[in-house]
């Protein structure tokens, strides 16, 4: 199934392309990362199901490069876009 990333989160292109370039002024370079990644499983004893599991995980990071300084932001840390923000695992 193909399906156009932006439309799992609630923002339209527009906006998200008008904050991501404010978030970004004054950096040599940068990136929006998107993710949304889904996980099923069943786990079968003896030919029987014991156990099923469907998960989905969703969020965001932005990187900015200025001169030799490199910035990180995750959804924690930009609250100024709160809907690319569903409740998400960050990494250590």
């Amino acid at each position: 199934m193909t399906q156009d990333l932006l439309s799992l989160f609630d923002c339209d292109e527009a906006t998200l392309t008008r904050r991501v370039a404010d978030a970004l002024k004054g950096a040599d370079d940068g990136e929006l990362f998107v993710e949304h990644a889904q996980a099923e499983s069943l786990t079968f004893d003896n030919g029987r199901l014991k156990g099923g599991s469907f998960n989905t995980d969703q969020g965001f990071g932005l990187r900015a490069v200025a001169d030799e300084a490199v910035g990180y932001a995750i959804p924690a840390s930009c609250p100024w876009l709160p809907s690319l923000a569903p409740p998400m695992r960050s990494a250590p």
